[in-house]
């Protein structure tokens, strides 16, 4: 088998296209910002680069779409190229992918959809997206949802909950937040830093780790998994005062949060997926728990 895995640098694409090299795959990675990996061709473009898009497609039987404006603050102050990415781009990947003969594509989506709706969150419930991230995203679903039911080309979403792991570094101020908890634990850049809570801290997110996501996307590949939408998050919800308190734990320190008052409109204060639907269709459940998953983040961390 041959798969794309676009956004192959990112930090769910490079565990994607590492999996599929165990598995004897055959691996293309496309990045606007592209760092090699070994025994990946590499192909560095934009989504929305059409001829790029095709040559890095060619003969490929899968695509992994994981390429995208990805959080709320690129979406700031103007959201336009943001949406062009997150929409037109993955139209450009659909439209090609049809054209190509690609068995199916796997698209990444993301919980931030449901915005403030009850928990656990279902595939089929109300949709509130609290901000432009979350609006392109579920404008993807639905333009790829149609373009499936036209073509006949199997497009499968998967609803990303709070994904975090080694390797957002690059992303700065924008990656997870359990991440930016452990630097500031850590003191990575050297200075001690307080972790900034907003409110009391007894907000939730249902934390999943990276290679697990990997293995989801692996396992949409089956063939009876056609086009749907499926939640990829663990069913279990970890307060922000909690995930502090496991952090500590595991570096052996004590280092307190800042709190302040949240000045997020919209601000998401649950996520929790219900994976009854992934479970059953995919056959996936989430390895990692939130206390290994840390861990080992910690401990490859302070081992570099």
């Amino acid at each position: 088998m041959k798969a794309l895995v676009t956004g192959s640098s990112g930090l769910i694409g490079s565990r994607i296209c590492s999996l599929l090299l165990k598995n004897g795959w055959e691996v293309n990675g496309m990045d606007i910002r592209l760092i090699p990996q070994e025994g990946v061709e590499p192909f560095q473009c934009s989504i929305t680069d059409t001829g790029s898009v095709r040559r890095a497609m060619k003969d490929c039987d899968f695509v992994f779409h994981e390429a995208a404006a990805s959080s709320s603050p690129m979406f700031y102050p103007d959201p336009r190229e943001g949406v062009s990415v997150n929409v037109n781009g993955s139209m450009t990947i659909f439209q090609l992918a049809h054209e190509m003969g690609v068995q199916k594509v796997v698209a990444a989506s993301t919980s931030s959809i449901y915005g403030n709706t009850a928990v656990p969150s279902k595939e089929d419930q109300l949709l509130v997206p609290p901000n432009m991230y979350a609006a392109s995203k579920l404008a993807m679903e639905a333009t790829g949802l149609t373009h499936s039911e036209i073509t006949g080309l199997p497009i499968v979403f998967l609803r990303y909950f709070s994904v975090y792991g080694l390797g957002e570094r690059r992303k700065g101020n924008i990656a997870n937040m359990l991440s930016q908890f452990i630097w500031d634990v850590l003191e990575l850049d050297g200075k001690g830093r307080q972790p900034v809570i907003f409110g009391d801290g007894k907000q939730t997110r249902d934390l999943i780790y990276a290679d697990d996501i990997a293995e989801a996307n692996f396992l949409a590949t089956k063939k009876n998994v056609g086009t749907g939408i499926y939640n990829v998050g663990t069913g279990r919800e970890t307060n922000l005062n909690e995930l502090l308190d496991i952090i500590n734990e595991a570096a052996g320190r004590k280092v307190s949060a800042k709190y302040v008052k949240n000045p997020i409109k919209n601000y998401i204060y649950r996520t929790l997926a219900d994976t009854s639907k992934t479970k059953r269709v995919l056959g996936f459940s989430a390895k990692t728990g939130v206390k290994t998953g840390v861990r080992a983040i910690i401990d490859e961390l302070t081992a570099a």
